[in-house]
């Protein structure tokens, strides 16, 4: 069991730049490297089996993200129209109400951030980059007082919003994920313990009583 603990302890270090949507230890084989650890009590292989499962599904995510589900494949073919569609509104001067200019002038910017962001996403070539700067800049900027542009950048926002909840890579959804398995970690550990010290009086009520 104190082997078992000190691998589950090890686990803790491994999550390094994922709250900041980068891929972590555990999920490039070192939480089933940690996990790897044969037993034989057969209690803790179970117990090992159950966080390597845990594992798989805490890093999904990151094979999301290098192999793009049939489900969002559909909206990243529509990004590239929607962010173009978009620029075009802010470009268009001709609109009386794509006012204040300049901050139709900041959209275009951004969107054509964006769109050297995405280039290759859709055909595979490159992960989606959820956590690129570049849509904070724009949620930020549709609603800067220009509501025919900051229509067109809201539903680039809105369709990014859409595929990064499809993929589960977005920030705050990757600290929920590892808030939940620090936790179910912490669970675990108290089981064992608590399983040690119960396994511990055991053998000495037994040893009291053979002697």
């Amino acid at each position: 069991m104190d082997a078992f603990l000190a691998d589950v302890d090890s686990l803790r270090s491994m999550f390094g730049g994922m709250a900041d949507g980068r891929r972590p230890q555990i999920c490039d084989g070192g939480g089933a490297r940690a996990m790897g650890r044969g037993s034989e009590l057969g209690w803790i292989v179970s117990q090992q089996q159950r966080v390597r499962d845990r594992i798989e599904r805490l890093c999904q995510p990151f094979e999301n993200l290098e192999n793009t589900p049939t489900r969002v494949r559909s909206d990243l073919d529509r990004l590239a129209s929607t962010i173009d569609r978009a620029e075009e509104m802010a470009s268009n001067r001709s609109i009386g109400s794509n006012t204040p200019t300049d901050i139709a002038d900041q959209i275009v910017a951004a969107l054509q951030v964006a769109r050297r962001e995405v280039q290759g996403v859709a055909e595979g070539r490159r992960p989606f980059p959820c956590n690129a700067a570049v849509f904070r800049r724009l949620r930020q900027l549709e609603n800067e007082g220009n509501s025919y542009a900051g229509s067109g950048a809201h539903r680039v926002v809105a369709l990014r919003d859409r595929i990064c909840r499809q993929l589960g890579t977005d920030v705050s959804s990757l600290r929920t994920s590892e808030q939940r398995f620090r936790r179910g970690l912490d669970d675990l550990e108290g089981t064992v313990r608590q399983n040690r010290r119960n396994m511990r009086d055991l053998r000495d009520r037994i040893r009291s009583l053979i002697q």
